[in-house]
């Protein structure tokens, strides 16, 4: 059976997409199993204006065959079927916490046909515009990979959303996992963050 695309689902400022399965996301408060420990690996800007992000060390995502990292004041969220790490305030001026959402799904597709599948999906999507450049098949944590990226309008705004897949393994083990990153078009430090994290995963084989 080919994997259909879901809706958009907003809990408690969590906005993800949703092109394999559901997330079932619930309230951004701020408990919760968040990361602690020391910082150990700052992400290097990519313009002299980005904010400097650093990142705790690597922890394995629930359920998904990959690890990330992430600022030690975000706040890790497990879900039935979802997993997210939030930051522990929103952007001022606006209700939208940056996060990142991961989902993983057996691999019912090719990769490219999931990306292309997600990328059908976003375009039928009201209120989304997809970034001109850095669309389609790409590389990330060593893996082949499908980028996409674009803005999204909502109630309060709008924000800025990437979304990564990837496909781990091979045969009946093979899991195709989607990281998705938002952050409110005008948070920079929040952006710097979601790309920090996204830029982190690698696979666990």
């Amino acid at each position: 059976m080919t994997a259909r695309p879901r809706a958009l689902i907003h809990r408690g400022t969590i906005w993800a997409v949703a092109p394999l399965m559901l997330l079932g996301l619930t309230s951004c408060g701020d408990n919760g199993g968040g990361q602690t420990g020391e910082s150990t690996t700052p992400n290097t800007p990519t313009s002299g204006d980005a904010p400097q992000v650093t990142l705790a060390e690597a922890m394995k995502v629930p359920d998904a065959p990959i690890t990330l990292q992430w600022p030690a004041d975000w706040i890790a969220k497990p879900e039935a079927a979802s997993w997210a790490v939030v930051a522990p305030k929103s952007f001022s001026g606006s209700d939208f916490k940056p996060n990142v959402v991961v989902s993983t799904t057996d691999c019912t597709q090719s990769l490219t046909d999931t990306g292309t599948t997600t990328t059908d999906y976003l375009k039928a999507r009201e209120g989304w515009t997809a970034d001109s450049e850095g669309q389609g098949e790409t590389t990330a944590g060593g893996l082949p990979s499908y980028f996409l990226s674009g803005r999204q309008k909502h109630d309060s705004g709008e924000y800025a959303q990437a979304v990564t897949v990837v496909q781990i393994g091979a045969g009946s083990t093979c899991r195709t996992v989607v990281i998705a990153g938002s952050s409110d078009i005008e948070d920079a430090t929040g952006s710097a963050q979601v790309k920090a994290i996204v830029g982190s995963m690698k696979p666990v084989t």
